[in-house]
């Protein structure tokens, strides 16, 4: 067995396809198969379809709905820019970045409790029958 991968057979050209592009080569050889007028065409093509299917969305959708696809946006993304606030509490290398990262992390956790109550005051409340407890 050789180290080599093994690698699928590459079709054989005809003759006829061989000599017509070798008659192709000789006839010009300093022109390359790929010109810039080819690659301009190639792009104003792509361009072309791309302005087509905005203008058919814009048809099919006549009055977008900006603010409810940024939030959508900023919905999906919440966690990896959580993820990133955390990142920077551990990795920064600026001091008042990992301050302000800090307490913005602590800032969250604190107001999370307070709106789902703390539980350890609430099991104090209901031992004690207290109804305020600070």
């Amino acid at each position: 067995m050789s180290d080599q991968p093994e690698t699928e057979p590459v079709p054989e050209k005809s003759d006829k396809q061989q000599e017509s592009e070798k008659n192709q080569q000789a006839a010009n050889p300093e022109q390359p198969s790929v010109t810039d007028e080819s690659i301009q065409a190639e792009l104003h093509a792509y361009a072309a379809a791309l302005r087509a299917e905005f203008q058919m969305a814009q048809e099919q959708n006549t009055e977008p709905d900006v603010e409810k696809h940024t939030r959508d946006f900023f919905k999906k993304n919440v966690q990896d820019a959580a993820l990133q606030v955390v990142w920077l509490a551990h990795n920064s290398d600026s001091d008042s970045i990992r301050l302000k990262a800090c307490t913005f992390i602590i800032k969250e956790a604190f107001e999370a409790g307070v709106k789902d109550g703390d539980p350890i005051k609430d099991l104090m409340r209901e031992l004690t029958g207290q109804t305020n407890l600070s």
